[in-house]
């Protein structure tokens, strides 16, 4: 296995299983307090405050995603370019030993 199969099959690491942890808890808190919202006699205030917070969550989320996406496509890259380097540059050794 090289390095850029590697990279392809390690989805999460530390930082982003954190996001998910963290992103998860405040989705149930907020899931639970829509819920109790429904029951309850909120103030239109409250509830668009519940909901606005719901909206930004996801929205959060989206973006967090989308970095971590391009993220792993710029690795993948510069990684071809360092292969791809390694691999002229080792060509290069050899054809000047050749030479020799």
């Amino acid at each position: 296995m090289d390095i850029l199969d590697d990279i392809k099959s390690n989805v999460l690491d530390i930082e982003e299983f954190n996001f998910y942890n963290e992103f998860q808890l405040l989705s149930s808190i907020l899931d639970s307090w829509h819920k109790k919202s429904q029951n309850k006699n909120l103030t239109d205030k409250a509830r668009a405050e519940i909901n606005s917070a719901i909206k930004a969550l996801s929205t959060i989320s989206l973006y967090v995603m989308s970095m971590q996406q391009r993220e792993r496509g710029y690795n993948i890259q510069l990684n071809r370019f360092r292969e791809a380097k390694i691999l002229a540059e080792s060509k290069l050794k050899k054809l000047k030993y050749e030479k020799e």
